[in-house]
């Protein structure tokens, strides 16, 4: 009987080492084929990489990093945005007060100067249900009155305006404001698919759990009727717009090239003009759009406290100068808010072809204007897409 007990024994201790191995191996296996997931969603992309997990601490929408331009002509860095409004109020500056082109008695200007004295964008290249502006001499009065229009043509309060602020009673007339407020909000003719969250590419980064809308094979007809192909070399170079209600132009591009936004548009237009091929989306095509979300704040503070000579000998300096920009772009449309405001006192006062695949999970550039319009009234250039969405996680990809 002892023998039988010692075998029972040995058999149930050899049962336990055999079960505890299988669970090892099962244990093994999971986190083995989640690595493997991993891997996969971006084997097409280099299958000799070794992939590393690296959480990104979501990005403040209201981030720093977002370059803003005063004008079209000026250099575009890796994340840049632009909007007319700085530029509508530096026109109403130089020809209503200055009354000359704008130059600091120093000589010490900023490389734009030049572009904002040139008045690349004036209110003829945008429709005035799109804008709001108004200066004059600095008062309260002239403040109610920036406040109570925002709020009466947008439904807008100020971001740059400050109701407690003081302006005065009007009586320095030596002190004046300059401001602008545009706002768009435009909707696409028919909603967009939400598609899978996918990567997209930084310098030979990638991030993932990114939101995508756009078209797969299966959208309806209607949504990719409202694409229009301006041109499609490969699928690393190509562009397309989109129609909204109101007859705006929503254009999307990867791949152009240009120090500036004005170049970039330049090429983009001569790219659509040489094209030959369909401009309709095809059954097989895709594209896919991320979306995008940012609010910036811009202090010129280099125009600040520089003396400038007036055509009638007065010299003003510009107390402040600053600009914002938000953006809002989803599968149903978007909207667009930008303000300026520079405030100013006088010195003395101080085949079959094959599918499209139009995906913008790469740097890619944004432009929206008016149908009947030659210039945009908005561009951006999207390079780390973290500062546009919150809560991405990044891929490290090692060589």
């Amino acid at each position: 009987m002892k023998k039988d007990g010692k075998i029972i024994a040995i058999v149930v201790i050899v049962t336990l080492i055999v079960v505890l191995a299988l669970l090892s191996c099962i244990i093994f296996l999971q986190m083995t084929k989640k690595d493997d997931s991993k891997e996969n969603k971006v084997s097409t992309l280099n299958e000799t990489n070794t992939i590393k997990n690296e959480v990104v601490t979501p990005t403040d929408s209201d981030s720093e990093d977002i370059e803003i331009i005063p004008t079209m002509e000026d250099e575009v860095v890796a994340d840049t945005a632009w909007c007319p409004t700085f530029q509508l109020v530096w026109n109403d500056m130089k020809n209503e007060l200055v009354e000359q082109d704008v130059e600091f008695i120093d000589g010490d200007e900023p490389k734009y100067l030049e572009n904002l004295n040139d008045e690349l964008f004036t209110e003829e290249d945008i429709s005035d249900e799109y804008y709001y502006k108004k200066w004059g001499v600095k008062s309260n009065k002239l403040k109610d009155e920036i406040l109570e229009g925002v709020k009466e043509k947008f439904d807008e309060d100020s971001d740059v305006i400050d109701e407690s602020d003081d302006w005065g009673d009007g009586k320095d007339k030596s002190a004046h404001v300059f401001y602008a407020m545009l706002k768009k909000v435009f909707e696409y003719e028919n909603p967009f698919d939400i598609l899978d969250e996918g990567v997209f590419e930084h310098e030979g980064k990638w991030f993932e759990n990114v939101k995508y809308f756009g078209i797969a094979e299966s959208t309806k007809e209607e949504v990719k009727d409202q694409v229009t192909i301006l041109y499609y070399e490969d699928n690393d170079n190509f562009a397309f717009s989109v129609a909204t209600k109101d007859g705006d132009e929503v254009i999307f591009a990867k791949g152009v090239k240009g120090k500036t936004f004005a170049k970039i548009y330049e090429e983009i237009e001569k790219s659509a003009d040489e094209y030959t091929g369909s401009e309709k989306m095809e059954e097989k095509d895709t594209l896919k759009i991320p979306n995008l979300k940012f609010n910036m704040l811009k202090e010129y503070k280099e125009l600040e406290k520089k003396e400038i000579a007036c055509k009638n000998g007065d010299e003003i300096i510009i107390e402040k100068a600053l600009q914002t920009i938000k953006l809002e772009m989803d599968n149903k449309g978007g909207k667009i808010k930008s303000e300026a405001i520079i405030m100013t006192k006088e010195t003395a006062m101080e085949e079959e072809e094959p599918p499209k695949k139009m995906n913008l999970d790469g740097e890619f550039v944004v432009f929206v204007k008016e149908e009947d319009k030659d210039l945009p009234y908005f561009a951006l250039k999207v390079s780390d897409i973290s500062k546009f969405q919150e809560g991405i996680e990044k891929l490290l990809i090692e060589e």
